[in-house]
């Protein structure tokens, strides 16, 4: 078992949150509301291919973490763009949201079907408030158990 990703977007979250000066504002439904729609245009964005709005939506330090390993922003993007359209975006559920200040921790289960890839599993996503829109850093995916 991989135990070094995890540590890694561990790590980054905490840095966050432990560089916020304001106090943990706990789980907010107004953040909790604003991260569920960032969820949801950035499923329908990576669905789509749409690397041109995926490359202003994440932020330049963005870090996704997989059971592939982990990839940058522009390996990320990469790809992205190899692979060819779909219709069947990422569905986010089971969201738990936390608020550090102008950082927050969503977690929750996602999926996606589309023939032929399948996604299924836990994430944790970490978010940055800049100029008043929430903006992901790192996202990390443990893959549900094969049954």
């Amino acid at each position: 078992m991989k135990r070094k990703p995890l540590v890694a977007i561990c790590a980054i979250a905490s840095m966050a949150c432990a560089s916020s000066s304001q106090r943990t504002q706990g789980v907010d439904n107004g953040t909790a509301n604003q991260l569920a729609e960032v969820e949801r245009s950035w499923g329908d964005s990576y669905a789509r291919r749409d690397v041109a709005t995926l490359d202003k939506f994440l932020a330049d330090e963005f870090v996704d973490i997989g059971e592939d390993g982990m990839m940058d922003k522009a390996a990320y993007l990469a790809q992205a763009r190899g692979l060819g359209p779909t219709s069947e975006p990422l569905v986010f559920s089971e969201r738990r949201a936390r608020r550090y200040g102008d950082v927050a921790v969503s977690i929750g289960r996602m999926r996606w079907e589309s023939e032929p890839e399948r996604m299924a599993g836990q994430y944790m996503a970490v978010y940055v408030m800049r100029a008043g829109h929430w903006q992901p850093v790192a996202f990390q995916l443990t893959p549900a158990p094969r049954s």
